[in-house]
Formats: C-alpha cells, structure tokens, sequence
C-alpha cells in the first residue's frame, strides 16, 4: 500500500479520490495525515493522467509527518539536505501554500535531478536545488536557514533532525 499526498491547490481529496476510484484503485482516506489518500491495488501510480497533471505525489506518510514537525511557517528558509526525491520538501510547501523558501539538497546529480523533476511536474516555485553532501559541513548553511530536515536512515528506522 502506497499513500498519495493530493495538492490541494490543484484538486481536493474527495475529487482525486473519485478520479482514482474510476480507474479501479481503493481509496481509503490516511492513517496520519488528512491530506493524504492510502491506494490499495494499484500498479504503477505515474502511468495515470492525473499523475501527469500534477494533481499528486506519491510518497510516504513518514514524510509528510516529518513536515508536520517541522511546521514551517510563512516565507522560512528551509534546508532538506537529503531530499532525494523530494518529497519532505514537497509536502512542507504545498502545506505552506507554496510560501517557503526551501533548498532541496542531494549529494547525487542524478537525485536532484529526480527532485526537479517532481517540482517542474508539480508547478512549485519556493523550491531549488542544490548538489551537496549533507556530510561536508557548510558553516553557512547554519546561518542562512531558519531550520534544517536532516534525515538518517539506518535500516528501516529514519530519526529526523529539525
């Protein structure tokens, strides 16, 4: 099971939901979030028209909790810095009202190329990217930003760092 964050600026919940019904998926609404839709039996999310439009992304409820916490207020500087493939960044602008500026970072070219292309897909204006190693410190991205997502992984566990 997939969870979908529907952008509200684009489509309501209830409108993407029945969009999707009609092209044979369950929709159930989500665990955590109330801006996301869980999908059952489902094969590949981006083949469909509405993927294409931009009216969802298809990521993890762990990242939009991540975006909750950070509760980024109105014209903040945000840095993700490992945003592959954007989605903690994504959500914490779209729940902004597209009123943030974030910096998503990736020490891959190829990653942030991926995150560019979720941004262009989605029509986001208060996101750029930037190729870094989250491991190289950088003293002035500790005084440029407001806050920091900084994500660990180790196994199945991720620990956000805010």
């Amino acid at each position: 099971m997939k969870d979908v964050y529907i952008l509200a600026v684009e489509s309501s919940c209830d409108e993407t939901s029945v969009s999707i019904i009609k092209n044979g998926y369950e929709v159930n609404d989500g665990i955590y979030n109330k801006e996301s839709l869980r999908l059952t039996n489902m094969p590949n999310m981006t083949k469909l028209k509405e993927y294409s439009k931009g009216l969802f992304y298809v990521q993890d409820e762990s990242s939009m909790i991540a975006a909750n916490v950070l509760n980024a207020q109105s014209h903040e500087k945000i840095m993700d810095c490992c945003a592959s493939p954007g989605g903690k960044s994504i959500f914490a602008d779209i729940k902004s009202g597209d009123t943030l500026e974030i910096t998503a970072c990736d020490k891959s070219i190829d990653k942030v190329k991926t995150i560019k292309e979720n941004i262009k897909r989605l029509r986001l204006k208060g996101i750029e990217t930037r190729v870094q190693d989250a491991t190289v410190y950088n003293e002035d991205d500790f005084e440029m930003y407001d806050k920091l997502i900084i994500v660990l992984k180790h196994g199945k566990i991720s620990i956000f760092f805010l």
